[in-house]
């Protein structure tokens, strides 16, 4: 069976990659933007309440010594340390806070990273895939070229 050389012309180019590029870049365009809220982090809810039972652990620890120093009774200064003592407990959940917030930031940029990864990687293998298709082309375009000239030179002999 003879073929013409219009007939092994590659056809249109069809991306294999398309869908996969749009949705992954839809995905990526429409990602919330960051957000961390210590009330619904699990590891932040359990921090709290350790930090919070070690505050008042210290706090009833701290009114036991004061109450000892005054003979059992009870006093302003009493109060005022034992709070100090509470609220140096606390502090370390400020500190544990800020650790998690940190953390959960790492965790979304590097997250964004991987979809930004997983598109370029796409977008490599669709410009690879695009340049072998081009290749093909030229190819085809460079023999229908050098036929025409063969064609064209017998005929002027002719």
């Amino acid at each position: 069976m003879a073929y013409t050389l219009a007939q092994l012309r590659p056809g249109d180019y069809e991306s294999d990659f398309t869908a996969q590029l749009d949705a992954l870049y839809q995905e990526i365009s429409s990602r919330p933007g960051f957000s961390y809220d210590p009330g619904s982090d699990a590891a932040y809810q359990s921090y709290a309440l350790q930090y919070a039972r070690q505050g008042r652990a210290a706090m009833a620890d701290t009114l036991g010594q004061t109450a000892h120093l005054t003979g059992g009774y009870g006093s302003s200064y009493a109060q005022s340390a034992a709070q100090q003592s509470y609220q140096r407990s606390m502090d370390g959940l400020t500190d544990r806070a800020a650790a998690l917030y940190d953390r959960a930031r790492e965790n979304y940029d590097r997250e964004g990273e991987q979809e930004r990864s997983r598109y370029n990687l796409l977008k490599q293998r669709e410009s690879s895939s695009r340049s072998a298709y081009d290749r093909e082309l030229s190819a085809w375009e460079a023999e229908n070229q050098r036929l025409w000239q063969r064609y064209d030179s017998l005929r002027q002999q002719d």
